[in-house]
């Protein structure tokens, strides 16, 4: 439905970014030393507020949908709530390019790195757009099979905007992906 798509917007660019989206265009840089591979993020944290649909587009809509709606947008807070766990297929290329998780990636979107070593990758992403996005993500290598992290992102404006922080950690499956494969 038209009416839904905002919620899956968030929803999408919360997903993937939540999961670590990734420095694509980056200049080589110093990445986390972390092993390809098959890895499995896992992440916690909490999710809030209220999704960006504009107040005068619910008001616009039939009671039905309107509820509809909201019901929809409640229900994304919850699932943004609960723990999320993801396989993802790491190539040498990715890694050398800085971490990429990311499925959709908004080719809007400015991507800072703060600070690159080895050990501890800090990126700061602004999206601008009729869905803007902020986020600060830091990860750190504990050792090159497990990676931690944390994610802060404000996705809207206020007072329609969604907070989301997240605590990410990711384990190292091994060499093969399977039949995962990698993204980018």
């Amino acid at each position: 439905m038209r009416n839904h798509l905002p919620i899956r917007g968030v929803l999408g660019t919360g997903v993937a970014a939540l999961l670590g989206i990734a420095t694509t265009g980056l200049a080589q840089t110093a990445t986390l030393d972390v092993k390809p591979g098959l890895w499995e993020i896992t992440s916690t944290g909490t999710m809030s507020g209220t999704p960006p649909i504009p107040p005068e587009m619910l008001a616009n809509m039939p009671p039905e949908k309107r509820a509809q709606a909201e019901a929809a947008m409640q229900a994304a807070i919850a699932r943004g709530n609960a723990p999320l766990s993801a396989r993802h297929c790491l190539t040498e290329e990715q890694l050398r390019r800085g971490l990429n998780f990311d499925q959709r990636h908004n080719p809007s979107c400015q991507r800072t790195v703060v600070s690159s070593s080895p050990s501890l990758l800090v990126e700061h992403e602004e999206c601008p757009g009729t869905h803007p996005m902020v986020g600060d993500f830091r990860f750190i290598a504990i050792d090159r099979g497990t990676m931690k992290g944390d994610i802060d992102i404000v996705m809207g404006t206020a007072p329609n905007a969604v907070t989301m922080q997240r605590s990410v950690q990711g384990k190292w499956l091994g060499d093969d992906c399977g039949d995962v494969k990698p993204n980018g």
